[in-house]
């Protein structure tokens, strides 16, 4: 934050009471429009489907219409507050993942792109917000766990204004060379 400091910025804390509410809402609706899009395919072609995917998909088409139609009044409600903290600050930071990215392995062979989103489809809890609020959000690096793996830094902003997450993320860079660095993976 102290890049951020140099920059001009004033930093200060804020909460979203619901943020806990976002991966099980997240979930239930977007469980339910995958297994609406795939529903023709899996009846007819249900055994080119990954095993963990099929599963995902068939339990996802079970869940209530009453269900469904809460998460998305809920995920309303959230994009409201989300909404609100731009009235309070013009941008959000935060860590893009909250671990480190594990190694890849090359055990298994990656046929489909099911199999690529299963495999390398990793933590996305601290992104979800953003995509779920519709809002604009970007990730820069900004260092290296013990394990080599990239740390990046979430930059987020109000509704239609992509500018300013690029300028933000551009004048961070101009401050570091994390953007320049590789880890030694191998």
């Amino acid at each position: 934050m102290s890049k951020f400091k140099e920059l001009g910025a004033e930093i200060r804390e804020v909460s979203l009471p619901l943020l806990a509410e976002v991966g099980s809402i997240r979930s239930a609706i977007s469980g339910s429009d995958a297994a609406f899009v795939h529903r023709d395919l899996l009846r007819t072609r249900s055994e080119e489907y990954g095993r963990g995917l099929r599963s995902r998909l068939l339990s996802s088409s079970l869940i209530p219409g009453t269900v469904l139609q809460k998460a998305i009044r809920i995920r309303a409600v959230v994009r409201q507050e989300w909404l609100k903290l731009f009235n309070e600050v013009d941008v959000l930071i935060s860590p893009t993942s909250l671990r480190p990215a594990g190694k890849i392995q090359y055990d298994e062979p990656v046929l489909t792109k099911a199999d690529a989103q299963l495999k390398f489809g990793g933590n996305r809890g601290t992104t979800a917000p953003a995509s779920f609020a519709g809002t604009p959000a970007m990730s820069v690096p900004c260092g290296f766990y013990s394990n080599d793996s990239p740390i990046g830094l979430q930059i987020m902003a109000n509704s239609f204004r992509e500018d300013l997450v690029f300028k933000v993320g551009h004048a961070y860079q101009g401050l570091t060379d994390w953007h320049l660095k590789h880890p030694d993976l191998w």
